[in-house]
């Protein structure tokens, strides 16, 4: 995923924090929660020095009411109308958030942002999207207002150490027999055993990403239907693996009916065409998850779809570990 997908991942997340604080502006306090929702590298970096989502929540809250005291006002006695749950309102209902110039400055200073000027967007295509999020999250601790300093103190943590381990480094604490994938690169990955006797052609892709949010909460999301349908989708009929797995892991098998399915290649009536496997390793402030997703071809021309299949199995592990984090960061109010 290139630098510009990840801005605007990070943008998103931000979004529905200004959102859930019912504020009328998207700021830059909205892209430190952003660039923790949307999860990854400089999201693990954060939590490795005690600032989660759910603590710089808190600590959000926090700072702004010691700010308003600092100039005499109590936040508690300031009115409030009557909020709106967001699911009931809709784009037309909320209109445009306003992003604010600090947190435009902070998105344009960062590598691999400005999309509109050719020179810069032919120069920053070069750096890899995990350079471009280290690059937000250095911006946001040298930005020169204080809040965001203030909210990282507020979490126990020390922005100059933050500030010297922000490499995006790769990730750490893998589990005993644990198949690794390198953090934010999709690689080719071993079928599971067993899953298709047949001997038909199959491809598997692994991705691992890191989710601030406990192991607990990831397992809850993808156990829900409802939250597994959305995350991976296809159109498929899912049922959740319940063997025994030493490792913890959940694995998802997609159903198809024999028919074809939103143009996937159709195959023997209630066989197994595909598998999406996540294994969670807890990890110091959140959780690294370990996503596998396989499909298998049929038919005369099945090798060569074989060969389409593990191509455009590439794109499909960052798009879904983004939703998984969003389903996480929805529900993370502890």
């Amino acid at each position: 995923m290139n630098s510009f997908n990840r801005a605007m991942s990070i943008s998103g997340a931000a979004w529905f924090e200004t959102m859930r604080e019912h504020r009328a502006e998207l700021d830059i306090e909205h892209l430190l929660l952003g660039l923790l929702g949307a999860g990854g590298g400089p999201a693990q970096t954060l939590a490795a020095h005690g600032v989660t989502l759910a603590r710089a929540r808190r600590a959000v809250t926090a700072v702004r009411a010691e700010r308003l005291g600092d100039i005499g006002i109590d936040p508690t006695t300031v009115p409030v109308r009557d909020v709106r749950d967001m699911a009931g309102l809709t784009a037309r209902e909320v209109g445009d958030l306003p992003m604010s110039r600090a947190a435009q400055d902070v998105l344009s200073q960062g590598p691999g942002w400005n999309p509109f000027s050719s020179g810069e967007r032919r120069r920053r295509r070069r750096l890899r999207g995990a350079d471009f999020e280290t690059g937000i999250l250095r911006d946001l601790l040298a930005e020169p207002s204080g809040r965001i300093a203030a909210i990282i103190e507020h979490c126990g943590a020390s922005v100059a150490a933050l500030r010297a381990d922000a490499t995006g480094g790769p990730v750490s604490g893998t589990g005993r027999g644990v198949r690794r994938a390198a953090p934010g690169v999709p690689r080719p990955a071993r079928v599971l055993p067993g899953c298709w006797p047949g001997g038909e052609p199959a491809a598997a892709i692994a991705q691992s990403h890191f989710v601030s949010a406990d192991p607990a909460r990831v397992r809850a999301v993808l156990e829900d239907p409802e939250q597994i349908r959305r995350i991976v989708g296809g159109g498929g009929v899912f049922r959740v693996d319940r063997q025994p797995d030493p490792l913890g892991a959940i694995a998802w098998r997609v159903v198809f009916s024999g028919e074809e399915v939103d143009g996937k290649v159709p195959g023997p009536a209630d066989q197994v065409t595909g598998y999406e496997r996540f294994e969670l390793m807890p990890v110091p402030g959140g959780t690294v998850v370990l996503y596998e997703t396989a499909r298998r071809t049929y038919g005369r021309t099945a090798r060569l779809w074989a060969l389409v299949a593990r191509y455009s199995l590439r794109f499909a592990p960052r798009h879904r570990l983004l939703l998984l984090s969003d389903a996480c960061a929805r529900g993370e109010d502890e």
